[in-house]
């Protein structure tokens, strides 16, 4: 909840209004900063991807060093070894 210390004349606000705005103590001047709320998408088709992601990146996670160095060695030019295993696992 924003707090406001008179408010017709504006001179000091702190805090939330709703979902929509807050104010902010700058170190030089105060701000008004807007508030972006993501709601997670419904569809089914981006829910699919992300677990697929998630499952890449624990196997990812499980392979020994060796195989991480593969993917390292074999990575195109401005890749990781990460990013490579990536784009052939998914």
């Amino acid at each position: 909840m924003a707090k406001v210390e008179r408010p017709l004349f504006s001179d000091e606000a702190t805090g939330r209004i709703g979902m929509a705005i807050s104010f902010k103590k700058g170190a030089v001047w105060d701000s008004i900063i807007p508030q972006f709320y993501r709601k997670q998408a419904p569809s089914p088709a981006l829910q699919n991807q992300r677990n697929k992601y998630k499952a890449a990146c624990d196997d990812w996670n499980l392979l020994s060093d060796d195989d991480k160095q593969y993917y390292k060695d074999n990575a195109p030019t401005g890749r990781t070894g990460f990013q490579y295993y990536l784009s052939v696992t998914l």
